[in-house]
């Protein structure tokens, strides 16, 4: 052989390994922002329902409340709570849960009604 075509097939093992291990690198990387992506959706929905029974605690207080919650800490993120009346005794209620880049929406609706003289935040339904 000569010393060109040693040359040449040189370059090309350098660049047939240089691409092999982009492919790994690439791969690896790739992998590890999937899997964060899956635990932050997850811990997103475990907090959008915690905010969810926070709100849920406030409305068996007192049925007319609407203040919400904002940017509240919990754990590995943090939730929102929003609160707004959607008919003339309907309301709804937004949860929402962010962990990473991850954000998780819970919307449910229920009605404020008495029952035996007792007015309470009744047939709640999620989403």
């Amino acid at each position: 052989m000569s010393s060109r075509t040693v040359r040449y097939l040189i370059v090309l093992i350098v660049i047939c390994t240089t691409c092999i291990a982009l492919f790994f690198a690439i791969r690896h990387f790739t992998a590890r922002e999937i899997v964060q992506r899956e635990l932050d959706s997850a811990a997103a929905k475990e907090i959008a329902e915690y905010g969810l029974e926070q709100a849920l605690i406030n409305l068996s207080q007192d049925p007319f409340w609407n203040q919400g919650f904002k940017n509240i800490v919990h754990k590995t993120g943090f939730y929102n709570v929003v609160v707004a009346q959607v008919a003339d005794s309907e309301y709804q209620v937004i949860t929402t849960g962010r962990a990473g880049k991850m954000k998780k929406e819970i919307p449910c609706r229920y009605f404020i009604a008495a029952k035996d003289g007792v007015v309470k935040a009744r047939g709640l339904k999620c989403e």
